[in-house]
């Protein structure tokens, strides 16, 4: 018959503390603490069953012999529970660390990642933001590459030595007085690479005007990020499997909660985006 994890604790104790239990006489005490050890070492040999022990008069009731016998092997005494816990414990931690060590980081922003040495040289994607133009009137710059030759600063601005695709969208204010003027022509801060017909265009219930390039434009030498000012960013994701995913959520709440755009159009807008730079790769490949 098995202790359970309490008991053979409790006998270990008891093993501990033999020689002092019979060198100075056994007080009613100890006495007690000789019964609970008879009555495990009964179990033990499956000569008893558990029970709880009570006080009982002074006396010795088991032979010493038994006892070291125990303490001889108290080793196998240890229930299995117990090593089978210690060992589980372990094994989940290192499950935890693997789950960890296997995470990618989906996004960071650019300039610190460049500092921190960990932009890929295997490519990913850059979502900036040009929101300082003038109220409501904003761009945003998608940019994919791939096979990066060197990366370095110039100036304020942040050189890629890698073939590119640029995805642009272009939000416009209901009051913006230069509407008519295609968006390749207009003030080159204001400008995107793109005439009217080479757009996906979306209006919002409020009026708003959202412009996204049908097909990309690409760079197949270079290109150049500038570094944000004031609250525009400058966004390097990961090409992870659900880099596509990951950028349509970005900019969902940014064209819903700062623009203002409804989350019906902010919702199309966003899943527009993502559609157009899953076909990068088709671009550089060509």
């Amino acid at each position: 018959m098995e202790l359970t994890e309490k008991q053979a604790t409790r006998l270990i104790e008891i093993i501990k503390q033999y020689e002092i239990i019979y060198a100075g006489g056994i007080s009613s005490s100890a006495a007690s603490i000789r019964a609970e050890c008879d009555n495990l070492i009964d179990i033990i040999s499956g000569n008893g069953k558990q029970k709880i022990i009570k006080k009982t008069k002074p006396g010795v009731s088991a032979s010493v012999q038994k006892i070291r016998k125990i303490e001889t092997s108290k080793k196998t005494v240890k229930p299995k529970t117990d090593s089978k816990t210690k060992e589980k414990k372990p094994d989940r931690e290192q499950k935890v660390i693997k789950k960890e060590t296997k995470k990618k980081i989906s996004a960071a922003h650019l300039f610190e990642a460049y500092q921190k040495n960990r932009l890929p040289e295997y490519g990913g994607y850059i979502v900036s933001s040009f929101f300082d133009i003038f109220p409501g009137y904003t761009k945003f710059e998608i940019v994919g590459f791939d096979n990066v030759q060197d990366i370095f600063i110039k100036g304020n601005s942040l050189v890629f030595k890698s073939s590119g695709c640029k995805l642009f969208c272009l939000i416009e204010p209901p009051n913006y007085s230069y509407q008519s003027i295609e968006p390749v022509l207009r003030e080159p801060q204001i400008s995107i690479p793109y005439r009217f017909e080479e757009l996906f265009s979306i209006k919002t219930k409020r009026h708003q005007k959202i412009y996204i390039g049908k097909k990309p434009v690409i760079s197949m030498s270079s290109f150049t990020i500038m570094k944000p000012k004031k609250d525009d960013f400058a966004i390097l994701f990961y090409d992870v499997s659900s880099v596509f995913r990951n950028i349509q959520d970005f900019l969902y709440p940014i064209l819903n909660d700062e623009l203002r755009i409804p989350k019906r159009e902010a919702l199309k807008a966003s899943s527009v985006i993502a559609e157009g730079i899953k076909g990068f790769q088709t671009w550089l490949d060509l």
